[in-house]
């Protein structure tokens, strides 16, 4: 009840108000209290989310594993419809769109046609301008282009590949990488792929490796092939102001070459001729000779020697050729079966001998279609 101003209320009402007072203030310390928890457990979490913030803003931002992955996946060269590199042109676009999650069908397929050229994208462009389902389809799109542009040989096709294939004048590591391509889609196993290897290359390097493929490995006797092949073309050694190397001895060849590859590597001068040689290649194609060394003093092993000057050819298989002239002019008794020169023209007693008397022993020399083993000189003892 509410008394006007002025009025006294009794005692119990007095004390009953008193008592209801007394627990609102009671509630309310309980509140202040709990607000009081509440501030303080908020304002430690607000600490603790700026020191993590900070913390954050001074690492180093590190992109997502996908998109650090996107940026080393190279764009597919154009491709203009040669059978062989079709399905590594696929396999390029694939691993390419493959991190483009987001591009439609239609976009995709849309790439790949603008990776096209020649031929292909007379094909690709056909799709666009007839609107064809292709366009929205990119499995069925990259379907298509494999069936129509990748045509590739069976094994037997490959077989027989492998059984023609031969060095010839490429360096040993271009005739691996191209008979490893090929025995990859055969079933053969490890040792007759071995002996086809062998088998391929150049005589001289079939000599070096007659005794030391047995128990090695395909990868092995590559290995081995390679570094005798790099050996036997390029390394030489300088003692003194002389140049040690292997010369082929060739009664076919009209005359003393000298590889210009071989010839600017070591220094040797080349000068031009009043007029150029017609002359004929060793793979029987027409060539040209413009240019010769000085002379130079040709040495043997056996101190045979002599000053001769050779003709420049480039892309030759071995570094110096001795021909015809060189064969008439010191009539070597030559011991074929065994690659050695058992005795040198009466001549050269004289002439080519100045210090010593003629050896007794025997010269080893290398000759086409050399089928063992020819001494090896002292700077390639480290491959015995």
């Amino acid at each position: 009840n509410v008394q006007p101003p002025g009025s006294k209320a009794s005692s119990p009402e007095w004390a009953h108000l008193l008592a209801v007072q007394m627990v609102v203030l009671d509630q309310q310390r309980q509140e202040i209290g709990e607000i009081r928890s509440m501030v303080h457990t908020l304002g430690q979490h607000v600490t603790r989310m700026s020191v993590s913030t900070e913390q954050r803003a001074s690492s180093p931002v590190n992109p997502p594993v996908h998109e650090a992955i996107k940026g080393l996946i190279a764009s597919p060269k154009a491709y203009e419809g040669d059978p062989k590199a079709c399905e590594g042109f696929i396999v390029q676009c694939e691993l390419f769109l493959g991190y483009q999650p987001r591009l439609s069908d239609q976009a995709k397929v849309s790439f790949v046609i603008s990776r096209l050229t020649g031929k292909v994208r007379v094909w690709g462009a056909a799709l666009v301008t007839n609107n064809s389902l292709l366009m929205h389809n990119y499995a069925g799109f990259i379907a298509e282009l494999h069936a129509v542009f990748h045509h590739p040989r069976h094994g037997r096709l490959y077989r027989q590949s492998l059984l023609r294939l031969r060095q010839g004048l490429r360096s040993a590591a271009d005739y691996a990488m191209e008979f490893q391509t090929l025995v990859a889609e055969t079933c053969w196993n490890e040792p007759a792929q071995i002996d086809v290897f062998v088998n391929g290359l150049r005589p001289d390097l079939q000599a070096e490796l007659a005794c030391k493929q047995e128990g090695n490995t395909l990868n092995e006797v590559i290995h081995l092939a390679i570094t005798f092949d790099r050996l036997l073309q390029e390394r030489v050694s300088y003692k003194g102001g002389v140049l040690s190397a292997y010369a082929l001895v060739d009664s076919e060849a009209a005359g003393n070459v000298m590889d210009w590859g071989f010839a600017r590597k070591m220094g040797i001068k080349a000068i031009l001729l009043p007029s150029s040689l017609s002359v004929q290649a060793l793979d029987g194609g027409p060539g040209y000779i413009s240019h010769v060394t000085p002379q130079v003093l040709l040495v043997s092993r056996e101190g045979h020697m002599e000053r001769i000057s050779f003709f420049l050819l480039p892309g030759l298989s071995h570094s110096l050729t001795l021909g015809l002239p060189w064969l008439r002019a010191h009539n070597p008794q030559m011991l074929w079966a065994k690659n050695q020169i058992l005795q040198w023209a009466p001549s050269c007693h004289r002439r080519c001998f100045p210090n010593k008397a003629t050896p007794l022993q025997a010269t080893s020399i290398e000759s086409q279609g050399a089928d063992k083993l020819v001494p090896i000189p002292s700077e390639y003892q480290d491959l015995e």
